[in-house]
């Protein structure tokens, strides 16, 4: 069983509006939409969950009903972090789930996941248990501390992490306990805010999959008005097929 997770918990508070801004229009439909629209119609997907707070749900069932009615699962309350919100994602699914469940968690955020980034995630999984999308840097990169440059790091060697990221349940599992563990009893933990991190700190191995410059998370105002460019008509389905 393949179960997307839609992180839609946060508050989104760069993007300085009013209401959490998955529900920020574009192309006069709301981010959270686009996300539901492509698990929902991918034939591998068999169930979606959403991470969302309570005052919020009444407006995201508009959405929900509209476009993934038939495979819809349920909410899911959000922690105080990203981390936490996941936790409560997983642990509510293991509950109901076998421990080979397929979870895929991605933020309401990123209007640009495809049919293809999905299908690499499903399969992607297979190797090691964890895959997560990625996409490789291409401007140069280079360390910066207190304003000035420093050293080099080369860009062959670097992605920038996207969601889809993608697990079977039991694993995840297993690396947020671990992590939730050591915490309690002491043991330095570092600050991890994605759960690739939690599976890398258990020792387990993330492979990459592919992902597109269109995946991008909207975090800021700008990003809408790039995503209504050329990338988004180019790469993404466009509004008429919303």
């Amino acid at each position: 069983m393949n179960i997307a997770v839609i992180m839609a918990g946060g508050r989104g508070e760069r993007m300085r509006l009013s209401y959490p801004k998955q529900f920020a229009l574009l192309r006069g439909i709301p981010l959270a939409a686009y996300s539901l629209k492509a698990f929902s119609e991918h034939k591998d997907i068999d169930g979606i969950c959403v991470v969302c707070d309570p005052s919020w749900r009444e407006k995201f069932t508009e959405i929900t009903e509209k476009y993934c009615k038939d495979k819809f699962l349920g909410y899911i309350l959000p922690g105080k972090t990203r981390r936490e919100s996941s936790k409560n994602a997983i642990d509510t699914l293991y509950v109901r789930y076998a421990p080979d469940t397929v979870v895929l968690l991605h933020d309401a955020a990123r209007p640009g996941v495809t049919d293809k980034i999905i299908s690499a995630n499903l399969e992607g999984v297979k190797k090691t248990g964890a895959a997560c999308t990625a996409i490789k840097c291409r401007d140069t990169m280079c360390v910066s501390e207190s304003g000035t440059l420093g050293e080099d790091v080369r860009r062959d060697n670097v992605v920038a992490l996207q969601t889809p990221q993608t697990f079977y349940l039991g694993k995840i599992k297993e690396a947020h306990d671990n992590y939730e563990e050591k915490k309690k009893r002491g043991e330095f933990v570092p600050d991890i805010t994605d759960d690739t991190g939690l599976v890398k700190f258990m020792g387990g191995k993330v492979v990459t999959v592919q992902g597109a410059f269109s995946n991008m998370k909207v975090t800021e105002p700008g990003d809408l008005e790039m995503l209504e460019g050329s990338i988004f008509e180019n790469e993404v389905k466009k509004e008429e097929n919303i």
